[in-house]
């Protein structure tokens, strides 16, 4: 590839960089789709890191704040989601400890709340279950998924 094609490709990465953020992996997938020799792939990155149209600590606070509040992930899907994007460690951390404890929780009750309320009449036991299957599957804790569930029953038996 000679320094014209890859400038083009550099210049429309950055364009797509600007409108949202992109981590390593996503610039990569993309120079495949468009058929960039390997060799390529190295330069375009390092130059688009040394740019910062790619900062992976910038990527996991969007990340984080986006899933949390628009889709009411729990931690641990998210932090999945970003190891399976390959964001180091520390960025990950460091940006899942930027969530208030009392969004988190909040956001965890309203997602409770929201199940429990489209599960027909049921025994304790199976709504239980299917309350913890489907918190946890949206990437909260199990030990704090059961803690609320155990909570929300409790409240529910009193009244």
């Amino acid at each position: 590839m000679n320094e014209e094609e890859k400038q083009k490709i550099i210049q429309r990465l950055s364009r797509i960089c600007m409108r949202g953020e992109k981590c390593e992996q996503d610039i990569k997938k993309k120079l495949v789709n468009w058929k960039v020799p390997g060799q390529d792939h190295n330069d375009i990155i390092d130059f688009l890191k040394k740019e910062d149209f790619i900062d992976h600590s910038r990527y996991s606070n969007a990340f984080v704040n986006d899933k949390i509040k628009f889709y009411h992930w729990g931690r641990q899907k998210i932090r999945a989601y970003l190891k399976n994007k390959e964001i180091e460690e520390e960025n990950i951390e460091a940006s899942l400890n930027k969530i208030s404890q009392k969004f988190y929780d909040e956001t965890l009750k309203k997602e409770l709340a929201k199940k429990k309320e489209k599960l027909p009449e049921l025994p304790d036991r199976e709504t239980k279950r299917r309350l913890v299957n489907y918190l946890v599957q949206k990437g909260f804790e199990y030990g704090k998924v059961f803690e609320f569930v155990e909570s929300e029953m409790k409240n529910d038996n009193a009244n």
